[in-house]
């Protein structure tokens, strides 16, 4: 056996100890049962924690000619995160809904500032997991009909973002497996000189990329990526739409009746891009003094927005509520009379969609939105939503006084027409056609190899 084979068998063992042969805990092996007796549970492994050997002999082998298994390695991964985290979770929990789709999550889930260490910790559990689904693990439960079809099935990875290139082209050279990665927009525009070298030597070479939105897809183009692109427009969750939530709950949150004023609300991390500022200083002192802007969220900009306020004058009319409970956010969501989102230009800082404004849109509200970066992929003006044009005073502050008097021609039906066209099983059945394709590609290779 070659000497890298030796050392990869080792490192599977256990990188900890490699003397040591690896075996699950009970806790381990019992999440798995229940994954696999129940399709719509995604697995999920963060990089701590080894994946599971032992499954239940008494599960059918799926149909292998279009099964697809998808190894998803994510640093940002969570429920109740921001946009990635949640895009991350319920991307992986849609798939795993799918028949004859498997979906086994590699996360990061400690703080974002140590995340790109997640290119390292994540290898030794994939190709464990790589391992042990070819035969070459020895286990109790080898020879189950649920492994046999394993076996058969062909493995594509999934990274969460370019970050994780150097997993993903580490990966790819040691197993052969092909490889897609998702891509949001600031993972491919920061602007430190050895990030960009970095993509240049491990993010060009994927099978397949998936940009979240066409401005994204634009702007990956300056890598020359080698593989093809498939604009993948993520689905939103209606978890937030509460009918008849009384007024007297956002009063509550403010701190103050609410009765009788004009509330605009923005939700999200506070960064430069989202304008925040901008409309403080800008748009806000100029609106009648019944218009109020609830900002809920926290962030490096929190201090510019201070800033503004106080430049101003307008304290008694912001409220900056940091971040807020999911209670709070519906009612946020469920009470206000519109939801907007300035975002202003920032050089190397955009916007890749906007999850929060479908969010929304889902509830309801009137949405505002400034018509930039992949903000148009989420809003289609006059459909669930209005865009204005990006640090445009003229047009903000005339949509506005339209709102407070009344006369602001707003989408019918936003709500209908969101579920519509950002359902998540519709999103995740096409994302699921790119990876099958890659799928078949391998059975194909496997065939002419044999």
């Amino acid at each position: 056996m070659p000497p890298i084979k030796t050392i990869l068998k080792l490192l599977l063992r256990d990188p900890a100890a490699l003397s040591t042969p690896f075996t699950p805990s009970r806790r381990d092996s019992r999440v798995v049962a229940r994954a696999a007796a129940n399709p719509s549970i995604t697995e999920c492994y963060d990089a701590a924690t080894m994946p599971i050997t032992d499954q239940p002999d008494n599960i059918a082998a799926p149909n292998h000619s279009n099964s697809l298994n998808i190894i998803y390695i994510t640093r940002a991964y969570g429920e109740h995160g921001g946009g990635m985290e949640r895009l991350s979770f319920e991307l992986a929990r849609e798939l795993n809904k799918l028949p004859f789709t498997r979906v086994s999550v590699i996360a990061h889930r400690s703080s974002r500032v140590t995340s790109p260490l997640h290119n390292l910790r994540s290898l030794p559990r994939v190709l464990q997991f790589l391992w042990f689904f070819q035969g070459k693990w020895k286990s109790s439960s080898a020879n189950s009909p649920y492994l046999t079809g394993i076996r058969r099935q062909s493995t594509v990875i999934l990274l969460g973002d370019p970050m994780l290139a150097f997993a993903g082209s580490i990966l790819r050279l040691i197993t052969r497996r092909p490889v897609a990665v998702i891509v949001h927009g600031l993972d491919i525009t920061y602007s430190n000189v050895l990030y960009q070298l970095y993509l240049r030597i491990f993010a060009r070479h994927f099978q397949r990329y998936l940009p979240i939105s066409n401005y994204t897809n634009t702007l990956l183009g300056h890598l020359k990526p080698k593989g093809k692109r498939y604009v993948f427009t993520p689905g939103v969750t209606d978890n937030m739409y509460q009918q008849n939530v009384p007024r007297s709950q956002l009063s509550e949150l403010l701190g103050i009746s609410a009765e009788h004023i004009c509330t605009l609300a923005t939700v999200g991390r506070l960064v430069n891009r989202k304008g925040h500022a901008w409309f403080i200083r800008c748009i806000l002192p100029i609106l009648s003094n019944k218009v109020h802007y609830i900002i809920a969220g926290s962030g490096p900009a929190e201090h510019q927005i201070r800033q503004a306020i106080n430049d101003t004058g307008t304290g008694a009319r912001v409220h900056l509520l940091g971040r807020v409970t999911s209670d709070q956010l519906a009612v946020i969501y469920n009470t206000v009379d519109a939801f907007i989102q300035p975002n202003i230009n920032s050089k190397h800082d955009i916007e890749g969609f906007g999850l929060v404004l479908l969010e929304a849109a889902l509830c309801n509200r009137a949405v505002l939105a400034a018509d930039i970066d992949g903000i148009p992929d989420a809003i289609r003006h006059a459909k669930n939503g209005l865009l204005l044009p990006a640090e445009n005073e003229t047009a903000w502050i005339e949509a506005i006084n339209k709102l407070t008097a009344g006369i602001l021609s707003l989408p019918p039906d936003p709500r209908g027409y969101t579920l519509k066209t950002f359902n998540w099983h519709q999103q995740a059945v096409r994302f699921r056609s790119v990876l099958q394709e890659l799928n078949s590609q391998q059975h194909d290779v496997g065939r002419n190899h044999n």
